[in-house]
């Protein structure tokens, strides 16, 4: 009874702490930019997924071409190129992934990849521990997207992205705490 008396006194439970809540109308609204209007909004984790051979890296190619010459394309409007990096795993580069961004009319001068190794290998980053690799790249060649294909190849080989704090962790490392 006292509890109860003392909620209505101040409107909060009597064991209540600070709050960490507020509503919708108290946070600041931020201005989006978006690489692909109403569909990829630029600085934000999007996954593309679907069944093999529908399409994905084709897909993946033509926005990449409009990135990198500025072009329109599915609602993009015409801007400033701009580059991309392109970390793959499954496809080579040389057979697979250039003649696809050739074809698409990609300007290749824009599209960074990670340099060979001394096997002639092309090297693999990891999110998980290329975390610095990648802010670097971010910084030294201004990128408006990072492509990683497919994703699962660049969490690192012991992260499983079926457990909700290993994917969190891998895509996010700065995260300070999960709710």
């Amino acid at each position: 009874m006292a509890r109860k008396k003392a909620e209505e006194r101040d409107g909060k439970p009597a064991n209540a702490e600070p709050s960490h809540w507020t509503t919708a109308d108290r946070v600041a609204a931020r201005d989006v930019r978006w690489i692909l209007p109403g569909r990829l909004i630029a600085g934000c984790l999007a996954i593309l997924e679907g069944e093999t051979s529908a399409g994905k890296s084709t897909w993946i190619a033509a926005l990449i071409a409009a990135i990198t010459t500025g072009r329109e394309w599915l609602g993009r409007p015409k801007s400033q190129p701009r580059n991309v990096l392109y970390l793959a795993s499954e496809e080579d580069y040389a057979s697979m992934i250039r003649p696809r961004l050739i074809a698409a009319g990609a300007d290749e001068s824009r599209v960074i990849t990670p340099s060979l190794d001394a096997a002639g290998e092309q090297r693999r980053v990891y999110l998980t521990t290329g975390v610095g690799q990648l802010r670097d790249a971010i910084a030294a060649h201004q990128l408006e997207l990072i492509v990683c294909e497919p994703l699962s190849s660049h969490v690192g080989p012991t992260v499983d992205l079926c457990q909700v704090n290993q994917s969190r962790a891998a895509l996010d490392p700065d995260r300070k705490s999960v709710v």
